[in-house]
Formats: C-alpha cells, structure tokens, sequence
C-alpha cells in the first residue's frame, strides 16, 4: 500500500494498522470459488489520516482474483501472519 496522501483531505500524516475486533476482520466475496488450499478470507488493513481521522481500508486484490478466478494457490506465510 503506496499511498502519499488522504483520498479526503490531502493530508500527508498517515498511520497504517487493521481494524480489529475480538476476531480479525475478514472480506468474504460473494463470487469465490471453493478452494481447499486457499482461504476464502481476505485480511482488511487500514490507514488512517492523523489529520483528519479519514480511514481507507484495502484488502489483498491478488489473493481477490485468485480465490474468485478459482486458481488453485496455496496462502503463503505473509498470509498467516498476524500483523505487526
């Protein structure tokens, strides 16, 4: 996630994380395709403008295509990871 500044304000001052809850918080597609091998799950992570509080939330577009396409890709250890 390259991202230099706010999509609303334009501020420069961005602090990344994930939006936690007593689970992680996970995107479930609506067209994925079963796959054994990969986790239908897609991780959100976060930046936040400490500007002006604006939250931008991204997910993993690769491992999105993968599961949708139903290309059959094992989930490599960045996946797993808890985040830092």
């Amino acid at each position: 996630m390259a991202i230099a500044s706010c999509s609303v304000c334009g501020g420069t001052a961005l602090e990344p994380g994930h939006i936690q809850s007593t689970g992680l918080i996970y995107q479930r597609l609506d067209h994925a395709r079963f796959n054994i091998l990969e986790p239908a799950e897609i991780q959100v992570k976060s930046i936040m403008c400490l500007d002006c509080g604006h939250v931008m939330l991204f997910g993993d577009a690769e491992k999105a295509t993968r599961i949708v396409e139903g290309k059959p890709v094992q989930p490599g250890p960045e996946e797993n990871a808890e985040p830092a």
